[in-house]
């Protein structure tokens, strides 16, 4: 009999004890800087993030680990060097296989001449010094405090969407570095560049075609023409090399069977999954087929997606005439959040994103536009949206475990929901 113990077996107290271990690692954080600053509060802030990361990791999911560079990105890697109609099996498969547009299997062709276990191992340290580098960026680019960027650390280290994208081995994760290395060439008013870097991100992730749209109401034609540029590329050239058909049918089995019948599985987190999720019940967790939502739901849930489109609508459009660029970026971080609540198939590791937008507000805290309450909410949100990923058994609690699932699509709501006051509150025009 098998007698060892597993963190798994103990649910959501795992979680709680998660969120406990960063506001005691905050706490300590804080008080620390009171004393000490610069690199050796850094240091203390990497002490006592490195056990959590470690913890966070091992425990999320997949037992397996790179289930989705291997099955997926890997796989396609090794297949399309054997020509691109090697592909189309993986096509075939839905979810199940490499969803992303043709052309993209071309950027995992290196790791696919590799063993499965080396390009795994390659491809999570390329994925750690991409965060290093993330973090660097964002601290340098909203010019953190040593105690603000220990903070930053922390909650970077310690979170959970995050891990669970490293786990696995999705692309999610990377994306964060050409995001906010975008936001630094806006600043620079290198429009072209930023707008060429986001459409890279969009191709890889589509929800993030939504920064393109953005730009373009906001007028900002040479982000857009940098973007554009990119994605058509992108396009012709995987319509030239893999052809119509094959585009056909990744569209009818990868993107089309989502836009209105969501999963219910656990790791699914976007408004209609909700309504999913509380038409099936707990079992629903553990389900990845598509369910079709009834009228009542299917209208609740666009009636939600476009109240959370309107909120960000008409603040941008009230304060259009303040073009700062404190103000597009925090506007960009609403669409950032916005782009993981309004995709109908919003994986959880699609909520890594929020790194972004959480440590903008951690920045516009310590500049004192966040004050009290605030300051309550921005930590809830975040602490909402941190937990690991994973799957326990749930099967026991009802209803009790689907609302507790929807931790992180509230999270998300709570930080959009602060962005988008805090900048209904800021001046109109610059």
């Amino acid at each position: 009999m098998d007698h060892s113990f597993d963190l798994r077996s103990l649910g959501a107290s795992v979680q709680v004890l998660q969120i406990v271990a960063i506001l005691i690692a905050a706490g300590i954080i804080v008080a620390a800087s009171r004393r000490i600053s610069g690199l050796p509060l850094i240091a203390l802030s990497a002490v006592l993030t490195a056990p959590l990361a470690v913890g966070v990791f091992l425990i999320s999911d997949p037992v397996k680990a790179f289930e989705d560079f291997l099955d997926a990105y890997w796989r396609a890697g090794r297949l399309v060097l054997d020509g691109p109609q090697q592909l189309r099996p993986m096509f075939e498969w839905g979810v199940d296989g490499f969803v992303n547009l043709p052309i993209v299997a071309f950027l995992f062709a290196p790791l696919g001449v590799l063993q499965p276990k080396l390009a795994a191992g390659v491809f999570f340290v390329v994925g750690v010094l991409a965060l290093i580098a993330t973090w660097i960026v964002l601290v340098r680019a909203f010019r953190l405090s040593s105690r603000d960027a220990g903070l930053a650390l922390l909650a970077i280290g310690s979170f959970g969407p995050l891990h669970y994208s490293l786990k696995e081995g999705n692309t999610s994760h990377l994306l964060i570095l050409p995001l906010v290395v975008g936001i630094a060439l806006l600043r620079a008013r290198r429009d072209l560049l930023a707008g060429m870097l986001f459409g890279a991100a969009a191709v890889i992730k589509l929800p993030l075609l939504l920064i393109g749209i953005y730009f373009l109401l906001r007028g900002r034609f040479y982000v857009v023409a940098g973007g554009l540029a990119v994605v058509v590329a992108a396009v012709a050239a995987s319509l030239a090399v893999f052809g119509w058909d094959m585009h056909v049918l990744w569209y009818e089995n990868c993107i089309r069977p989502f836009t209105d019948s969501p999963m219910a599985a656990f790791n699914v987190q976007s408004v209609e999954a909700t309504f999913s999720k509380l038409t099936l019940g707990v079992e629903g967790l553990h389900d990845w087929t598509v369910q079709r939502l009834s009228w009542p739901a299917a209208i609740s849930a666009q009636l939600i997606n476009l109240a959370l489109m309107a909120a960000v609508a008409i603040v941008i459009w009230r304060g259009r005439h303040n073009n700062s660029p404190l103000m597009i970026e925090g506007e960009l971080m609403a669409i950032i959040v916005l782009a993981c609540l309004r995709s109908p198939l919003s994986w959880s590791h699609y909520y890594v994103w929020l790194v972004l937008p959480g440590v903008f507000m951690l920045a516009r805290a310590s500049d004192g536009q966040i004050r009290g309450r605030g300051l309550f909410v921005l930590a809830a949100g975040w602490l909402l949206a941190a937990p690991a990923v994973f799957m326990y058994d749930v099967r026991d609690w009802g209803y009790v475990a689907v609302l507790g699932n929807l931790h992180l699509l509230a999270g998300a709501m709570i930080l959009l929901a602060l962005l988008v006051k805090w900048r209904a509150r800021a001046p109109r025009t610059a």
